[in-house]
């Protein structure tokens, strides 16, 4: 008589923490960390930014994708807005978090200042990479803010 044994494993990691995201994010809030935030995605994010009467309103599947989006965008700005993490959640048991910003002191090279405010639903995978963004801003800003800079 034979007898056989399976065994299963699964992976488990630990649960994602509010200093971990914190710590992620707080790289966008300098200019001279930012790129290293990029670092953190999967190289095929989901990235969606919401609204539909904006130039930002888009959905991009990839980070080179975004990595271009960002580029282009930054191209607008005589002076970078700064970004301040206001809040952090984690969704318990899960591997999302909310992340809100607030962004000022902006100029773009039309001359209008640039302000705003963001809320990310954002996916980790288990290693940590971010695979998934959803955001929501002040879509009325944006579409006054980018009117004119020939980009859109």
């Amino acid at each position: 008589m034979s007898t056989t044994t399976t065994t299963t494993t699964t992976t488990t990691t630990a649960p994602l923490t509010k200093e971990q995201v914190s710590a992620i994010f707080h790289l966008l809030t300098s200019h001279e960390t930012a790129d290293k935030f990029f670092d953190y995605l999967t190289d095929d994010v989901s990235w969606t930014m919401t609204g539909t009467a904006h130039p930002q309103a888009l959905h991009l599947t990839s980070k080179s994708e975004v990595l271009a989006n960002m580029a282009r965008s930054a191209s607008l700005f005589q002076v970078p807005h700064k970004l301040q993490i206001v809040n952090v959640l984690i969704v318990q048991g899960e591997r999302t978090a909310v992340v809100e910003f607030e962004g000022s002191g902006g100029k773009l090279k039309t001359g209008k200042d640039y302000k705003n405010q963001y809320l990310y639903i954002v996916g980790f995978n288990e290693q940590g990479q971010i695979e998934n963004m959803k955001g929501y801003m002040d879509t009325g800003m944006v579409r006054d803010a980018f009117e004119g800079s020939g980009l859109w």
